[in-house]
């Protein structure tokens, strides 16, 4: 006689348990990738010698076949919708050029962050400083085409001295607070 299983078959959740636990303990083993201060980026802004809105008309990028490259380089035609400062005497409908290169980092990068493609049509605030002939460079790295960051005190900076406490407020006798009379 044949023996017989009772029973359905166990199904193979056990296998996929384990299969995401590996999955999870590999994927926390690779390293993350690790950014420089914000600080930075702000004294980058703060130094920026062109602080600019501005309208992205035109992007051209270089080729990069395959992904096999670890930076592109930009060409970006601009508007210049507003201007908070200009060295170079920039007004508003002004058409500039922008040229850099915006790095494609392997997995782990430790270090700036890349400066982002810009895109066709975009508005966006630029920190920049003038380039080479009529053209203009990001200042601020990966923050060169973004909102303003505020500054932060440094490490080397004394803290303020706090405030002395006020001193008690004596009041002369003859001021003192005289009682209503009763009726």
């Amino acid at each position: 006689m044949k023996p017989t299983t009772q029973g359905t078959p166990r199904p193979r959740t056990h296998v996929l348990f384990l299969l995401g636990i590996f999955v999870a303990t590999v994927g926390g083993i690779a390293p993350a990738a690790a950014e420089i201060e914000a600080r930075y980026y702000a004294n980058g802004q703060a130094q920026a010698s062109e602080h600019l809105e501005i309208k992205v008309k035109k992007v051209e990028a270089s080729l990069c076949l395959f992904n096999a490259c670890d930076r592109q380089a930009q060409t970006v035609t601009a508007e210049v919708t507003a201007v908070v400062q200009s060295a170079s005497g920039l007004k508003p409908g002004a058409v500039i050029t922008i040229k850099y290169d915006h790095d494609l980092p392997d997995r782990g990068w430790k270090g700036p962050r890349p400066i982002r493609v810009l895109e066709e049509g975009e508005a966006t605030p630029a920190f920049l400083n003038k380039g080479p002939g009529d053209t203009y460079a990001p200042a601020a790295r990966g923050a060169s085409f973004q909102a303003k960051i505020p500054p932060e005190p440094l490490y080397d900076e004394p803290a303020p001295k706090p405030e002395a406490p006020a001193a008690p407020v004596s009041t002369p006798a003859s001021a003192a607070p005289v009682a209503p009379a009763t009726p």
